[in-house]
């Protein structure tokens, strides 16, 4: 699954698992990227990953702050008004 509603339990500091039809899509979530999120691709990976993740339902991910960036309106904002003054 690669949806939203992954990115923002991520950011909730939960466990989840992006499960994807092929192996080639692992990489279009930045978080299974970057290694913070579980993704399977195959049924063997499914059933290595599935009981662990719903074993530890808190996120392995300790400072979800030094992996996004919060803020962007607040930056975006910020340099309209340098470029404007």
């Amino acid at each position: 699954m690669t949806s939203t509603i992954l990115h923002e339990a991520l950011l909730l500091g939960r466990n989840i698992l992006s499960i994807i039809p092929r192996e080639l899509e692992r990489n279009w979530l930045p978080f299974t990227r970057l290694g913070v999120a579980n993704c399977a691709a195959t049924r063997e990976e499914l059933k290595l990953l599935l009981p662990k993740v719903l074993k530890e339902c808190k996120s392995p991910v300790k400072n979800i702050d030094a992996i996004f960036e919060f803020g962007a309106v607040s930056n975006i904002i910020s340099v309209i008004d340098k470029i404007l003054h």
